[in-house]
């Protein structure tokens, strides 16, 4: 009977909570379902369960960015006073399962929503060699400040690939950073991509994620082969076995970054979280099979404005519940930017 009782329990959150600091919100602890303490199980689960959500109401617009190509940017202007930017994760777009469906939840809680799409993701190929990498700061500033005076309150989230880029974002700006920006989020973030792509390429239980991002990934190259052939050798890619392998011959040397190793060094966020001048919560669930376990307190603690608490599981873009709507990252991330604003102004 009691065995029966934990497993029953294990449905429903409890109320144990994650003290982050006296000054913010304490977030309630994840405890799923038995079966999805695996962080596998509840990467692919999370998934498939966030696929039933209905489209979201985007409205799209193309940014024609100072070097001749273009961003498009998936908006929902709803004459709200604030809004929340998404940044999607790596190979992914706007209409991820996971951006979706944050935007429902955001859009019912009074947000406006900028979903941003990255060069090459918005479904049509980008115009110059430039794709998207983990250093594309830049373009993250061109986009917020689209929309960034008519609000005066902004939220960043991001998720994953885009959970580092609003990280590194943010520590470059140091107190330059817009002041209409109140509250950070990032959610499943590979801190350390050195660490992370080893992971992804050694890890045996990751050979699907790997070969789905490398087929995604020779996609790419094979449509940027047809614009440049002189730079996108489509031979090259019988070379590519691992995600370092990528880097090692594209995207590293595409960006400025002669090696792998390189661009992984110039580009890894953790290091600038000690930078970071606005209240940022970080959820990483310590079985998620993408991220690499570290130590990030040396760059965490030292900023009071950083909340990393410590989540056993999750998997990668996680935090499901079996029998519940809007998962435990969901309601998490939107009530602590509410909490968050509310806090700071």
């Amino acid at each position: 009977m009691g065995d029966f009782v934990c497993i029953v329990s294990s449905f429903f959150p409890t109320f144990d909570t994650l003290n982050l600091s006296p000054d913010f919100m304490e977030i309630p602890s994840y405890r799923p379902h038995l079966l999805l303490r695996n962080g596998n199980a509840n990467t692919i689960f999370s998934d498939v369960k966030r696929n039933s959500h209905k489209a979201f109401p985007y409205t799209r617009k193309r940014l024609e960015t100072p070097d001749g190509d273009f961003l498009d940017v998936d908006y929902y202007r709803g004459g709200n006073p604030r809004i929340v930017y998404i940044l999607h994760g790596l190979e992914s777009s706007s209409q991820g399962s996971y951006v979706v469906g944050m935007a429902h939840l955001l859009k019912s809680r009074g947000w406006d929503i900028a979903a941003i799409n990255y060069r090459s993701c918005s479904g049509e190929i980008n115009r110059t060699k430039r794709i998207y990498y983990a250093g594309a700061t830049d373009d993250v500033d061109f986009i917020l400040r689209d929309f960034v005076e008519e609000y005066q309150e902004v939220a960043m989230l991001g998720f994953s690939f885009g959970g580092s880029l609003t990280l590194r974002y943010a520590g470059e700006q140091k107190d330059q950073l817009h002041p209409h920006i109140k509250v950070l989020t990032a959610v499943s973030v590979p801190l350390d991509l050195a660490a992370c792509s080893d992971r992804l390429d050694n890890l045996s239980s990751n050979y699907v994620y790997k070969r789905i991002f490398l087929q995604s990934f020779r996609e790419k190259v094979r449509a940027k082969f047809h614009q440049f052939p002189d730079t996108f050798y489509e031979a090259k890619l019988k070379e590519v076995k691992t995600i370092f392998d990528f880097d090692n011959i594209f995207t590293g040397p595409l960006h400025g970054f002669p090696t792998a190793e390189a661009y992984y060094e110039g580009c890894s966020s953790m290091t600038l979280i000690p930078h970071i001048q606005r209240p940022t919560l970080i959820l990483n669930a310590q079985d998620d099979p993408f991220l690499a376990k570290g130590d990030y307190r040396p760059y965490v603690e030292p900023n009071p404005l950083i909340h990393m608490p410590e989540i056993p599981y999750g998997g990668h873009v996680g935090f499901s519940y079996l029998t519940r709507g809007y998962n435990w990252m969901q309601r998490v991330v939107s009530d602590w930017m509410e909490e968050a604003i509310a806090q700071k102004g």
